[in-house]
């Protein structure tokens, strides 16, 4: 599953007082992000992605993410089991000069597609359904 989202962060937002996009998500296991920069944003636009009251990406609380004109993607694991299944994007540009938008997507996939030789996995190839065209 892959869920999509963008925030547009105000020049001159502080970090102690940051923008905040919610993107709900479902359980199962964050595996990947990837993160677009436009041209333009000079480094000076900065995100991090939190979940409940932690940062979850980058992991260190302090760090954050930021470019121009950059795609970022990187593999993660973050195991989302129970609420709250949603995450905060969260931006900051405190020297910005303009109003810069962050693209990100979320890949997030369930327990079963990380083992292909699970149970689960293995009845779904042998249903008489799959691969059928209706």
């Amino acid at each position: 599953m892959i869920f999509s989202g963008s925030i547009t962060v105000d020049a001159g937002k502080a970090k102690d007082n940051p923008k905040v996009e919610r993107l709900k998500i479902t359980q199962g296991v964050i595996t990947q992000i990837n993160i677009m920069f436009p041209p333009g944003c000079a480094h000076e636009v900065f995100i991090s992605f939190n979940r409940a009251l932690h940062q979850i990406y980058p992991s260190n609380p302090d760090g954050y993410f930021m470019g121009d004109g950059v795609n970022i993607s990187g593999e993660v694991f973050h195991y989302v089991k129970a609420d709250p299944f949603e995450l905060q994007v969260k931006g900051w540009a405190p020297d910005a000069t303009y109003d810069h938008t962050v693209f990100y997507l979320v890949w997030i996939k369930k327990l079963w597609q990380l083992n292909p030789l699970s149970d689960e996995f293995w009845h779904l190839t042998t249903e008489d359904t799959l691969g059928v065209t209706p």
